[in-house]
């Protein structure tokens, strides 16, 4: 990987004394029969919502009672004859938000191959201004508050990272997307955020250049059975250049991220994620060679 090379970390603390809060998304406005999807899997999307998106105080803040509730509804669109996938809305009326999941299952008949997802994986999330008034065609599901608080409580150091074959893959999927964006300067450093277990996008942020990646993928990013048919999507954000406190500022654009995401991608790359030394590609183009690497430990 040939990179410019640039100041440390310290220059990037400030987001991370941003205070977070969610990154908003228009909403779908769909509607259809109730899935099935079953209380293990609701958690999962909450401990994704507490990573990604939530306060950890938010619960907190929920009724006195011992009940969490979710409303659930199918928002599947027209899709051709090909397309399986299905798409479901949680709404989580306490905290106001909105999450949208995908299930990918959709035929490639030129290749005689099909694209499915493992189980459904989080599309968006975002909080919510004003409720539906009305929840016909939706289904209520309850998760005890408790028992969630211990279950974040007791995964909250779980962490997985990409194997070598991902990693690979990731830096050559780059490399296809931007080329070489300069002249290396010695070894790079990059932190990377734990891979979720409902999402199939994961985040880098790369120290010496100062930017985010987000790479992304409509099947399972870390299953390599689809990798010789699809290509991971890369896009990157410089924290100069791409970041704004409102996307009202840059209405209608996806090529910025708000400071309080920023500052979001920041805690879970460098507090949670895994350091990694890069060596850059030597001149005759082969593969990097890649560094020690650490995990930050609980």
């Amino acid at each position: 990987m040939t990179v410019f090379a640039c100041s440390g970390f310290r220059r990037w603390l400030p987001f991370l004394l941003v205070v977070i809060t969610t990154f908003s998304i228009p909403a779908m406005s769909l509607s259809g029969p109730s899935p099935e999807i079953d209380d293990d899997f609701l958690a999962l999307v909450m401990r994704h919502l507490y990573r990604w998106h939530l306060d950890e105080t938010a619960l907190l803040a929920v009724d006195a009672e011992d009940e969490l509730v979710l409303m659930l509804r199918d928002v599947t669109p027209a899709l051709d004859e090909n397309d399986q996938s299905r798409y479901v809305e949680i709404l989580v009326p306490a905290l106001s938000f909105s999450v949208l999941l995908k299930r990918a299952d959709y035929a490639l008949p030129e290749l005689g191959l099909r694209v499915t997802n493992a189980d459904y994986r989080v599309m968006r999330a975002h909080k919510l201004d004003v409720l539906p008034e009305d929840f016909s065609g939706w289904t209520r599901r309850t998760l005890s508050k408790s028992w969630l608080l211990q279950y974040l409580f007791s995964i909250r150091n779980e962490r997985n990272y990409p194997d070598e074959a991902l990693m690979a893959r990731l830096q050559q999927a780059f490399r296809e997307r931007y080329g070489a964006t300069g002249a290396a300067e010695g070894p790079q450093t990059i932190y990377i955020a734990p891979l979720s277990r409902v999402s199939n996008n994961l985040w880098v942020f790369w120290e010496n250049a100062g930017k985010i990646i987000r790479f992304s993928s409509d099947s399972d990013i870390d299953s390599e059975a689809y990798w010789a048919i699809e290509k991971v999507g890369v896009t990157l954000y410089d924290l100069e250049e791409d970041v704004v406190v409102s996307l009202a500022e840059v209405s209608g654009s996806n090529a910025y991220v708000t400071r309080d995401w920023a500052a979001r991608v920041l805690y879970n790359c460098v507090v949670f994620g895994r350091r990694v030394l890069l060596e850059p590609l030597p001149a005759g183009g082969e593969e990097a060679v890649q560094g020690a690497d650490e995990a930050k430990e609980p």
